[in-house]
């Protein structure tokens, strides 16, 4: 069993790294990996199916037909996907040089998929899982063909997401959908669109639940309907017009999931002298001028939280009340530059309120990294009160290393950089980082047991090869090597 889920790039596991119970082999976590390599014995078999118990996220996943549960003539895979009742007819699934591909709605990347791995039953072709979608039904006449193919050219999700006829842009005979889906370029063409009782429904690929958008909702320019908000797009142009004003302000009404987001001082909302995005952007390379972050009560601060990687803050951009410095918003971000300044500072802890996907985060100023006069963090955390037990915990040559609940990149800890209290050292802050090497030095021990209270992944001083990582078992109970 890992009882962890392993966040890992170029993860080897091997028969003994799988939990054998019952004559079952089972992955008892989900991985996130990239070029998981499973074999025929790291898959669980009873009752004459085969089964991976965990979804796996991971690029280019090698499933042979025996990975593949085979009961009433159906072909499943029961995990690394993430899926509900996926329906696919044949149509649905390209066929090229003897493969069988889904281009989308997969949450993987080049996902080779052969005609067994396919299930077939009354008619219908049916992946049960790689996909993240609920009960998604698509029609043949939902399903892009062009060249001979099928194609499905982006992944939705969403849940009863009611569009009125006005909701749709057409243009050049096409129908499309600019926004609340969270695709790139996604072809729709009018017989794709449901029409019943005067609306126009797209019953998935779309990330919303019930969202209801009324005319008035939409942007018209140029003869096109444009949906502003949850948008999940790439370069998405914002111009003044799709900006709502009201009582002086300029404001996004909806959180936007875009990449190279363009916003004019025109497009931020000032009210009582501040200047506020009112919605969490996730983009890449940001950019924010003075003019974009609220000042209020003498503080600056960004209201929402940002997506972006290379995210520049200067001081300026962050809030100073009370003698602290608070980022408000968490940033999902790589490469986050902090200056001492902006680190709260208050009964001799360190806090940043943000740009981590965490809950009251307690750093203490050992926890902080400083070099060439700077203060940083590199990478934003996320786990909370991860329990791991001394046999969870590989040692080998001197250093203890957890391979799995971690995700992150690069992250440098020091051994100064570990809350020690009472006896224990501990993080107290999920970290998200790949390569996490932590010393013995860097795991509480307390009461028999070691915890690491959030997954943590960096390189260390002693950096492990990764031929020797792989074949370290975690088990709940004991500790193997390959």
């Amino acid at each position: 069993m890992i009882h962890n889920p392993l966040s890992v790039t170029r993860l080897q596991l091997s028969p003994d790294q799988i939990r054998r119970a019952q004559g079952e082999v089972m992955i008892q976590n989900p991985l996130s990996v990239t070029r998981l390599q499973l074999s025929p014995d790291q898959i669980r078999r009873a009752q004459g199916e085969v089964m991976i118990h965990n979804p796996l996220s991971v690029t280019r996943l090698q499933l042979s037909p025996d990975q593949i549960r085979r009961a009433q003539g159906e072909v499943m895979i029961q995990n690394p996907l993430s899926v509900t009742r996926l329906q696919l007819s044949p149509d649905q699934i390209r066929r090229a040089q003897g493969e069988v591909m889904i281009q989308n709605p997969l949450s993987v990347t080049r996902l080779q998929l052969s005609p067994d791995q396919i299930r077939r039953a009354q008619g219908e072709v049916m992946i049960q899982n790689p996909l993240s979608v609920t009960r998604l039904q698509l029609s043949p006449d939902q399903i892009r063909r062009a060249q001979g193919e099928v194609m499905i050219q982006n992944p939705l999700s969403v849940t009863r997401l009611q569009l009125s006829p006005d909701q749709i842009r057409r243009a050049q005979g096409e129908v499309m959908i600019q926004n609340p889906l969270s695709v790139t370029r996604l072809q729709l063409s009018p017989d794709q669109i449901r029409r019943a009782q005067g609306e126009v429904m797209i019953q998935n690929p779309l990330s919303v639940t019930r969202l209801q958008l009324s005319p008035d909702q939409i942007r018209r320019a140029q003869g096109e309907v444009m949906i502003q908000n949850p948008l999940s797009v790439t370069r998405l142009q914002l111009s003044p017009d799709q900006i709502r004003r009201a009582q002086g302000e300029v404001m996004i009404q909806n959180p936007l999931s875009v990449t190279r987001l363009q916003l004019s001082p025109d497009q931020i909302r000032r009210a009582q002298g501040e200047v506020m995005i009112q919605n969490p952007l996730s983009v890449t390379r940001l950019q924010l001028s003075p003019d974009q972050i609220r000042r209020a009560q003498g503080e600056v601060m960004i209201q929402n939280p940002l997506s972006v990687t290379r995210l520049q803050l200067s001081p300026d951009q962050i809030r100073r009340a009370q003698g602290e410095v608070m980022i408000q918003n968490p940033l999902s971000v790589t490469r986050l530059q902090l200056s001492p300044d902006q680190i709260r500072r208050a009964q001799g802890e360190v806090m940043i309120q943000n740009p981590l996907s965490v809950t009251r985060l307690q750093l203490s100023p050992d926890q902080i990294r400083r070099a060439q006069g700077e203060v940083m963090i590199q990478n934003p955390l996320s786990v909370t009160r991860l329990q791991l037990s001394p046999d969870q915990i590989r040692r080998a040559q001197g250093e203890v290393m957890i391979q799995n609940p971690l995700s992150v990149t690069r992250l440098q800890l020091s051994p100064d950089q570990i809350r020690r209290a009472q006896g224990e050292v501990m993080i107290q802050n999920p970290l998200s980082v790949t390569r996490l090497q932590l010393s013995p030095d860097q795991i509480r021990r307390a009461q028999g047991e070691v915890m690491i209270h959030n997954p943590v992944e960096s390189e260390y001083s002693n950096p492990c090869q990764l031929p020797d990582c792989s074949s370290v078992l975690i088990r709940s109970g004991e500790r193997k090597g390959k």
